[in-house]
């Protein structure tokens, strides 16, 4: 039916970008995300986790075969350049509706624009390319960038017991 429709279990994968992280020891901004993430709409649902969660530096090779839909695509060697240009944080978050639910939460590009102020990209965002965040776009991306993160990455999926991403002390416990 459309009810059984409308709450979808998923996961998503979802990644602070560069430029936040190097902000983030003056802004404090991946707290603030992790606030938003776990207390405000639309994640208040308390079925919503983040059940990975792993500061990474993403290599040349690692950013190319994410980012190869956009291989031909002009930007495609400046997009590059930024993933590769400091830490990112990715997290794995599971719940009810977690793709739609994150990139509401996120924003679109435009959002920049002051299209969504309470949106992060739209209070974070530089500008279209320096968007600062990801979000698997479908279930099937979310597949498949979660299954390349965990295999290149080893993520895996742990329990968070303590979280403080502006220190990047990412403690994490075993099993769900």
């Amino acid at each position: 039916s459309d009810s059984d429709q409308s709450h979808l279990h998923q996961r998503t994968l979802a990644i602070i970008k560069p430029d936040i992280i190097a902000t983030n020891k003056e802004t404090h901004v991946t707290d603030k995300i992790f606030e938003m993430l776990m207390n405000c709409s639309p994640f208040e649902d308390p079925d919503m986790k983040i059940v990975s969660c792993k500061c990474i530096q993403m290599s040349r090779e690692m950013a190319e075969n994410f980012y190869y839909k956009h291989v031909n695509k002009p930007f495609f060697n400046e997009l590059i350049e930024y993933m590769i240009s400091g830490p990112c944080v990715t997290m794995i978050l599971d719940g009810s509706d977690a793709i739609i639910r994150w990139r509401a939460l996120m924003g679109s590009i435009d959002d920049r624009e002051g299209v969504g102020e309470n949106t992060l990209r739209g209070l974070y965002g530089s500008n279209l390319l320096k968007n600062g965040f990801h979000g698997s776009d479908s279930e099937s991306s979310s597949y498949y960038e979660i299954d390349y993160y965990t295999r290149a990455n080893s993520i895996g999926t742990t329990k968070k017991t303590k979280m403080k991403l502006s220190d990047y002390d990412f403690v994490m416990g075993v099993g769900g």
